[in-house]
């Protein structure tokens, strides 16, 4: 090859390199976040649930509360070993609960008031383990140090912390085991606060039980409430109606492939959502502290009850 060959072909290896390395900068450096189905947040530490079922982590894990087998905090997400087929995921203070497609819930982190329902109170658990006892679950929430399921019956269950009666059985006695709440059926969505609890039934009408200091109930009092109390609407406020009924999917939303066959009911009120308004930066105190947290019911017919907020939180 002569000399002239020799140089056009340097060029043209120099230009295809170059190429190549702006393909690789404008190239999306993870396709990680583009997966990625769901996200919780609890009080120093993050979880999202990707589409293929896993869970990531990261953040603070002195209670072993990222999964990973360890108390090392993590500044990007690692995957939580072990867990897969899950269809969604909670977050409490230092805890985690994850619903698998089976209809189980598995959970770990900080353990000292029965929080993941194991039935001990062994202080941490830094790799999931399953809750006793529970099937046919189809949504989960978290609770400071509590925990809720709603099963597909339309019942409500809950364990751990229970100083101000948010696992809602008539006492204050600490639950280290799943135990249902008497008295409420047809249940669509349940949420977790710092200290109470919130459950919304198939007639629109909200009920509340725990932790009522500032009024967080809803019941027109700030007394604490040991099992549920109606929410105290105005009678004209939210109206009440007709229900929303369509074809659900995974966790029964729409637009999901059927995978998860343990659905919540079909129908659900075609007007609200329930939302847990958090103090700004999204962290809650423990009673006697800062406020934790409003109570708030949207419209879907676009009004509000109260909020919205900074740093709130929606379940439904």
């Amino acid at each position: 090859m002569s000399i002239r060959g020799r140089r056009a072909a340097r060029t043209l290896v120099t230009c295809v390199a170059v190429m190549l390395g702006v393909a690789l900068i404008l190239r999306p450096a993870s396709s990680a976040s583009s997966s990625v189905a769901a996200v919780a947040a609890g009080d120093l530490h993050s979880l999202a649930r990707q589409t293929d079922g896993t869970v990531w982590t990261w953040g603070d894990n002195d209670a072993g509360q990222l999964g990973d087998g360890t108390t090392l905090d993590r500044n990007t997400p690692a995957r939580v070993d072990g867990l897969n087929g899950v269809a969604a995921v909670a977050a409490g203070s230092y805890h985690n609960l994850a619903l698998k497609e089976d209809g189980t819930i598995w959970a770990w982190g900080r353990n000292n008031l029965g929080q993941l329902g194991d039935g001990t109170t062994t202080t941490t658990r830094p790799t999931p383990v399953q809750v006793s006892g529970l099937t046919g679950v189809v949504d989960v929430a978290a609770g400071w140090d509590h925990s809720l399921a709603l099963r597909s019956d339309g019942t409500v269950w809950a364990w751990g912390y229970n100083a101000f009666g948010q696992v809602g059985i008539g006492s204050t006695t600490e639950q280290h085991t799943p135990v249902q709440i008497s008295g409420l059926t047809g249940i669509v969505a349940v949420a977790g606060g710092g200290y109470h609890s919130l459950a919304l039934k198939s007639d629109g009408t909200v009920w509340a039980w725990g932790y009522n200091s500032t009024g967080q109930l809803g019941d027109g009092t700030t007394t604490d409430r040991y099992t549920p109390v109606r929410v105290a609407f105005p009678a004209n406020s939210p109206p009440r109606g007709r229900r929303w009924c369509r074809p659900h999917g995974a966790r029964g939303h729409p637009g999901h492939p059927g995978r998860l066959r343990l659905l919540r009911p079909r129908c659900r009120p075609a007007h609200l959502r329930l939302v847990l308004r958090l103090p700004p930066g999204g962290q809650q105190s423990r009673p006697g502290g800062r406020r934790h947290g409003d109570t708030i019911l949207h419209s879907r017919r676009g009004g509000l009850v109260r909020g919205p907020a900074r740093g709130e939180r929606r379940h439904g």
